[in-house]
């Protein structure tokens, strides 16, 4: 749900529950507290990033979990391999494969974020590269410097994407009678500490998100729902998004296709030479 909600929908969220008179705030008074924190400066973005990444790498490290072979949990199991032995000898293999190209990609999110940072920036101390960006194109009129600054930002993402994968290597586990064994006898204990987990992340997510539903249905719902350039917005974002949706999946698998072709007319090319070197 956070990936799919607008950046500054969300920002709206969190600071109706951390801002200074949001929910947090309200119950600190009530419990003759007083709410320090502030939604504003890295705090608040580092905030707004967790909020908007946590799900996407915890489904992406999900993902590789659930890869491993069932044969693997169940010799483990066999074996009496509990708690950090089975993290270390079964899981983390397959998760350390995984979290450099995940620990990138929210890198990079992370690191051309702009609605986020002008949001709850707070100052100069929180601004970032596309901040300047921005400013020296909208304020500045300096395109050099906003060209030299983009280039900047795109050598250092490219230089991470590299490293990334670099240090990532892929599985092909491929497809067990076993896929999606679980322990039978695992302890109880450990589906405690997961639900905890479960719950304070939910803490963090739901909030803002329940913060966004109250807020928005309020008395001038309907007369917003009637007005004509509300649906005339509606219908602009659902072509755009159609029509990205459509020439993305063409491209793709043009791009597929070229890939294959590439990659067959290779593998000919190499049989024919080992042809010609063997009658030679």
């Amino acid at each position: 749900m956070t990936l799919i909600l607008p950046v500054l929908v969300a920002v709206f969220g969190i600071l109706s529950v951390y801002g200074r008179q949001g929910w947090l705030a309200s119950l600190w008074q009530m419990l003759g507290l007083q709410w320090t924190f502030s939604p504003y400066g890295l705090q608040g973005i580092l905030l707004a990033h967790v909020f908007f990444n946590l799900p996407m790498a915890s489904r992406l490290l999900l993902q590789s979990l659930e890869s491993i072979p069932g044969e693997q949990r169940q010799l483990a199991a066999q074996l009496g391999m509990r708690g950090w032995h089975f993290f270390r000898f079964v899981e983390w293999p397959w998760l350390r494969r995984q979290i450099p190209p995940v620990a990138a990609l929210i890198f990079m999110l992370c690191f051309a974020s702009f609605a986020t940072v002008l949001s709850l920036g707070g100052g100069p101390q929180a601004t970032t590269i596309e901040l300047a960006i921005f400013q020296a194109l909208s304020y500045d009129y300096d395109p050099a410097r906003a060209a030299m600054l983009a280039l900047i930002q795109m050598v250092c993402c490219l230089a991470l994407v590299l490293l990334s994968q670099r240090l990532s290597k892929a599985i092909a586990p491929g497809m067990t009678l076993t896929q999606g064994w679980r322990d039978p006898d695992d302890r109880l204990h450990s589906r405690l500490t997961d639900a905890l987990l479960i719950v304070l992340a939910l803490l963090l997510l739901l909030p803002p998100l329940v913060a966004v539903v109250v807020d928005g249905v309020n008395r001038s719902l309907p007369e917003v729902l009637a007005q004509p350039i509300l649906w005339q917005a509606v219908w602009t974002s659902l072509r755009i998004a159609l029509a990205a949706g459509v020439l993305c999946v063409v491209l793709t698998i043009m791009l597929l296709w070229s890939s294959r072709e590439l990659r067959q007319r290779q593998q000919l090319f190499a049989g024919t030479n080992a042809g010609t070197q063997r009658d030679v």
